[in-house]
């Protein structure tokens, strides 16, 4: 029975070794939003499994990283407030589509970013790595604080945790914000 355990340990172990290496996609440090989501859209077009190949468009559409923008002629001399949002794991950005309306609505600046792993292939989650996911989101927020007068930041699942991550170790202090959302 011990030779079947050390087997099976055997094998457990050095599948990391076997294991598909991804490209992560990984939003870049300083990048422009707007390249960020034109690289994604190359990357995505080259990697994605497609469920339906004739439903490409609207596949690309549910992952895709968006950014939704308040109307100019409602909110106009209101505080630039921008909220970036993460949807969670296996999930993409399409999940995030009816709070970042929402939010649009009540006249803030909403990003959501497309975690890496995410959007291709469930394989491609095998090798993506916590940091990964940190490095993208700690990049977009980064970027995004620095457009904005005030930034908050939220998700669902793993965004959720990613946000309350950065919102604590950006913020040096408890959550002053709404339980949903961290503000930076």
């Amino acid at each position: 029975m011990w030779k079947v355990f050390v087997f099976w340990c055997a094998v457990f172990m050095a599948l990391p070794a076997y294991a598909e290496k991804h490209e992560h996609f990984v939003f870049k440090p300083d990048e422009a939003f707007s390249d960020y989501v034109a690289r994604s859209e190359t990357y995505l077009q080259a990697n994605k499994v497609w469920v339906n190949a004739d439903n490409q468009i609207h596949e690309l559409a549910a992952v895709m990283p968006f950014e939704l923008l308040p109307d100019a002629s409602r909110c106009d001399g209101n505080q630039r407030v921008g909220v970036l949002l993460s949807h969670g794991l296996s999930d993409s950005p399409f999940s995030m589509r009816d709070p970042a309306r929402a939010l649009q609505a009540a006249c803030y600046h909403v990003r959501v970013i497309l975690l890496p792993g995410h959007g291709t292939e469930s394989s491609s989650l095998l090798s993506v790595s916590r940091e990964d996911w940190r490095e993208t989101f700690y990049n977009a927020a980064n970027q995004f604080k620095d457009e904005v007068d005030s930034l908050y930041v939220g998700g669902f699942s793993t965004g959720g945790a990613l946000a309350a991550e950065y919102a604590l170790e950006k913020s040096g202090s408890a959550f002053r914000c709404a339980s949903f959302f961290s503000c930076i």
